[in-house]
């Protein structure tokens, strides 16, 4: 029997700068960027197959604290 570890993992990324588009009248960018970095979260699933449960529960020992909390164990 094969054992499945899932977790969610969330992260900060970049994101657009919202006055950062074309002028409506020429198609042309503006020569400035935003004064601010605008950021946004992102979460996205991650997991791994193990072949024993034993290597399963010892990776999740080892995740960090913040991921441990997501982390389920399921048989496959």
């Amino acid at each position: 029997m094969k054992y499945l570890v899932n977790w969610l993992v969330t992260e900060t990324v970049q994101d657009q700068c919202p006055d950062y588009k074309p002028d409506p009248y020429t198609g042309r960018y503006p020569n400035y960027h935003c004064a601010v970095n605008h950021t946004k979260q992102q979460t996205r699933s991650m997991d791994q197959l193990f072949e024993t449960e034993l290597e399963a529960k010892e990776f999740i020992k080892n995740a960090p604290e913040e991921i441990k909390k997501t982390m389920q164990l399921k048989e496959k």
